[in-house]
């Protein structure tokens, strides 16, 4: 949920820079990238540390399953953020076939994944499943965009691993 806000947010100024300062463009994206993925990894000390407390607030006791699924999707902000900067430039770049490709095939895999997983473990391979969908939807999305705008997403990717900024 919070990579959906993040990129509502940052949708204007991306797409200002993408078309009057390309280079900014990439430095900024980069940045918002870092940021979310920062954002993810502290969500995630958090949920770990205080899933019991969470669950017993909640619940009015310690159940440990329920502690169990939360520590286990406290990693989807994480990995989620993975691919903010894929949806930036596929929003910016108006690459709707892109977004129609990856949305069919991370479906079709997420059902899959679900029903297969939830099968064989239960809740905690329906957490699975979701975890492993989002890192689907980030390899899939790279590959897609990657065919259609090659440039782009090196640019993006040279900014993000570079130890100097554009801006």
């Amino acid at each position: 949920m919070a990579p959906v806000l993040i990129s509502q947010a940052v949708f204007p100024r991306a797409s200002i820079l993408y078309y009057e300062e390309n280079r900014k463009f990439f430095s900024f994206l980069a940045k918002v990238e870092l940021a979310t993925l920062a954002i993810g990894v502290l969500i995630i000390v958090f949920i770990q540390i205080a899933a019991p407390f969470i669950i017993t607030l909640l619940a009015g006791e310690n159940l440990e399953n329920a502690v169990l699924f939360l520590k286990i999707l406290s990693f989807i902000p994480l990995v989620s953020g993975l691919n903010l900067g894929n949806m930036l430039i596929i929003l910016v770049t108006e690459q709707k076939k892109v977004l129609f490709n990856s949305t069919w095939v991370f479906s079709v895999y997420m059902l899959t994944a679900s029903l297969v997983l939830t099968q064989a473990y239960g809740g905690v391979g329906l957490a699975v499943a979701l975890i492993s969908t989002e890192i689907i939807i980030f390899i899939v999305t790279t590959i897609l965009l990657n065919r259609k705008k090659p440039s782009t997403v090196s640019q993006f990717y040279r900014a993000l691993f570079s130890s100097h900024s554009y801006s």
